[in-house]
């Protein structure tokens, strides 16, 4: 597609939680949302949404992903060999097209 420049990408890190549910909730005073899973605009604004109500005191119910509880999983304790390796693969991928001219 010539004539077209991209200006802007997102870059970052994906998390998925260990249960691949989305979580909300408070931890030390600190409300939080985390765990899109992949849905991040869609999830991230519905759960936006339902901290933001909490915090303000205009919730009359908890969101169906609040927990008591920070959810941690003591049996996941290192990323397996595959998953570092297709990561470092990513990140050089990404690097060489930062770095490359466009396609002409």
């Amino acid at each position: 597609m010539q004539g077209i420049r991209v200006t802007h990408a997102w870059t970052g890190n994906v998390a998925f939680t260990w249960d691949a549910l989305p979580h909300t909730g408070v931890l030390g005073g600190m409300h939080y949302a985390l765990g899109c899973n992949g849905s991040g605009v869609a999830m991230m604004t519905y759960l936006g949404h339902q901290v933001g109500r909490r915090i303000v005191g205009g919730a009359n119910s908890t969101c169906g992903f609040e927990l008591d509880e920070f959810p941690i999983s003591h049996s996941i304790t290192a990323v397996p060999i595959g998953v570092a390796r297709r990561r470092c693969y990513y990140r050089f991928r990404d690097s060489l097209s930062r770095a490359l001219p466009p396609y002409a």
